[in-house]
């Protein structure tokens, strides 16, 4: 239900900017995309860290039956967000018409941040409760009616000719679902009892908002660092090529998602490092088995894939599309490595490196911008992104004695390889995207093929398509003889 969650959510919103970039203009795309952005960047900030690390504690708590814990915890946390936001919007509507300046946002658009920012700081607390609980069904539910919800009401006020003020309605309008859907899960109603509040905010509080920070500054500031230097038109250009790369990262992170209360129970007890270990590949290995194929579909068809999803006079952005495909890639396995050292009880290192990267990209990002425009801020947030993975990888080697199984990563990296270059051959003769997308389904399957016969593949796999086939409403039989068939290399 987690990858139920992402698949839906990645499919409802690439749809709501498929409209906005097919019915407004770069200008239009850009006060969207930036509103959307600052809502995203300062709601994340509000919680002080808090949500994130409810999401280690509950399933520790409910491991070592505390339930009285998760409530007390819970309580406390939404009173501080409920101050944050009060604090914040207070600052936003005194200082609106400096905002509305440096962000070239309309004033009647920044009155609109209080709200949004109200709804979006309880969609990532209540999100994080339901994952801490693994209440994923709920959470995936919700997450669909939401999302529905705001691409119809976007549709809806496009059609009466209402520019970008319909799909950021929409967007206010589907958080507000989602919120009333959730709600319950800010009443849990079992024993309190008197917990450390300092420890919970500045032991893991604080270095859970050093992540946040870092994750927001990499993935949702470009275009707030970009606007300070450029037109709306430039920002709205760089918000596709941005659209189009951002979910080559979403695969890992949704996969790092479901691991994180694994490991984090797991760091309860003792002797549990090689188990840790094999989780931390396997995720890994996943991740770029299925990640890899749509970064290179991605690159290859990205001037395609540009006019698909909005209009030609956006294809001055496609010569950005490798090198966010890049950095979106190095973030997405560096999360990973983040989070699980979160996992592991050693938040002084995440923090640590966080600041580490955060203070590089920021070193870099604005003078490359001024020099470069939307290339200079792309530069900067792939070389962030590899400092962040390197840096995470050496410590997680070193503190868990963990190693990547080259033999395993080498067959996946060759088997792209090849594959890469069969899908370039064909990409020139790929009349339009829909061919496109033809050639790289056949690519795909053969892709699949190289790697049965580089025996890449392992008694997980076979593992996981039984248990898929248990849970799947369609193709359990074609789960099963693929199983079977596996099962004789």
């Amino acid at each position: 239900f987690n990858s139920l969650d992402w698949f839906s959510s990645l499919i409802l919103t690439f749809f709501y900017w498929f409209v906005i970039g097919k019915l407004l203009p770069p200008a239009d795309y850009g006060v969207i995309n930036i509103f959307v952005n600052l809502v995203t960047i300062i709601a994340s900030f509000l919680s002080a860290g808090i949500s994130t690390a409810l999401f280690k504690l509950i399933p520790e708590y409910l491991e070592l039956k505390r339930f009285d814990r998760v409530t007390s915890s819970i309580r406390f946390a939404t009173k501080f967000i409920l101050l944050s936001i009060v604090i914040v919007s207070f600052v936003i509507i005194l200082f609106s018409n400096q905002i509305s300046t440096v962000f070239k946002l309309p004033k009647f658009v920044i009155w609109l941040l209080p709200v949004s920012l109200l709804l979006y700081a309880f969609y990532i607390f209540q999100t994080n409760i339901m994952l801490g609980f693994q209440h994923t069904k709920k959470m995936a539910i919700s997450s669909i009616i939401g999302n529905s919800a705001k691409l119809i009401i976007s549709i809806f006020f496009l059609y009466f000719n209402m520019t970008f003020f319909g799909p950021i309605i929409g967007f206010i309008v589907g958080l507000f679902l989602i919120f009333v859907l959730r709600f319950n899960y800010l009443l849990y109603s079992q024993k309190s009892v008197k917990i450390n509040s300092k420890e919970l905010v500045m032991k893991l509080g604080l270095p859970a908002t050093l992540q946040t920070v870092l994750t927001m500054l990499l993935k949702t500031s470009r275009l707030l660092i970009l606007s300070l230097f450029a037109s709306s038109v430039v920002v709205g250009v760089f918000g596709v090529a941005l659209f189009l790369t951002a979910e080559i990262s979403t695969l890992p992170l949704i996969f790092s998602t479901a691991l994180f209360p694994i490991t984090s129970s797991l760091s309860v007890f003792k002797n549990t490092e090689k188990r840790q270990i094999y989780l931390i590949n396997l995720i890994l290995r996943y991740s770029l088995l299925f990640t890899l194929p749509v970064l290179i579909f991605i690159v290859l068809f990205s001037g395609e894939l540009i006019v698909l999803v909005s209009q030609v006079s956006y294809l001055e952005g496609k010569h950005l599309i490798p090198i966010l495909s890049l950095g979106s890639l190095f973030l997405g396995i560096a999360i990973l490595f983040i989070r699980s050292l979160y996992a592991l009880g050693r938040p002084e290192i995440q923090r640590n490196l966080v600041i580490l990267t955060s203070i590089v990209y920021l070193a870099i990002a604005f003078p490359l911008t001024y020099l470069f425009s939307s290339l200079g801020i792309s530069i900067a947030y792939t070389v962030a992104s590899f400092i962040l993975l390197t840096t995470s990888f050496f410590y997680l080697r070193k503190i868990l004695k963990y190693g990547i199984p080259l033999g395993n990563m080498s067959k996946l990296i060759f088997a792209n390889a090849i594959s890469m270059g069969v899908l370039y051959i064909l990409s020139n003769y790929a009349q339009n995207i829909f061919i496109g997308i033809l050639f790289t389904l056949l690519t795909g399957l053969f892709y699949l093929i190289l790697l049965l016969l580089i025996r890449f593949y392992t008694r997980d796999d076979i593992t996981l398509l039984k248990y898929l086939s248990k849970y799947t409403p369609f193709g359990r039989n074609i789960l099963n003889n693929i199983a079977k068939f596996l099962s004789k290399f």
